[in-house]
């Protein structure tokens, strides 16, 4: 698992500073952008291969996309910019990041099931991932039945 600042390195010796700009605000704005562009491909990649979201689903294409057209314009790819569109680019590209996150880890893309008249029985509810488990399936509705050490 990669840390951030392994990424922050690997970025820096690999990319070279944007055109127009000082050498520490260029790195920085490429290393943000990179940064996030890397957390969404990893959320999206595990999520998918999970299995909880469909790939060719419109959000995560529109997502994917998203940061490949963000690696192309701050490289310029596609065309050079301006130093205050390649920061612009930089902030979209955290927008980005925090959407992603929105979707995938907080589930505001997914609609919500009732789950009236069913039973869920969760092991290890006394505390953790168990309590919040058993927390959240009693808001859906469920009958929990815990299962306590």
């Amino acid at each position: 698992m990669f840390s951030a600042v392994s990424v922050y390195r690997l970025c820096i010796a690999t990319l070279q500073p944007l055109p127009n700009l000082p050498i520490k605000l260029s790195n920085a704005i490429m290393v943000v952008t990179y940064c996030c562009g890397i957390y969404v491909y990893t959320l999206l990649i595990f999520r998918t291969s999970l299995q909880d979201i469909p790939l060719l689903h419109p959000y995560v294409l529109f997502h994917a996309f998203s940061v490949v057209v963000s690696f192309m314009l701050i490289n310029g790819m596609i065309l050079e910019l301006s130093p205050i569109a390649q920061f612009f680019v930089a902030c979209l590209s955290v927008i980005n990041a925090v959407s992603v996150y929105l979707m995938v880890l907080r589930g505001k893309m997914f609609k919500i099931i009732p789950l009236n008249g069913k039973v869920a029985i969760v092991t290890g509810a006394n505390g953790g991932i168990g309590l919040e488990c058993a927390r959240q399936l009693a808001r859906l509705g469920a009958h929990v039945i815990l299962g306590l050490l």
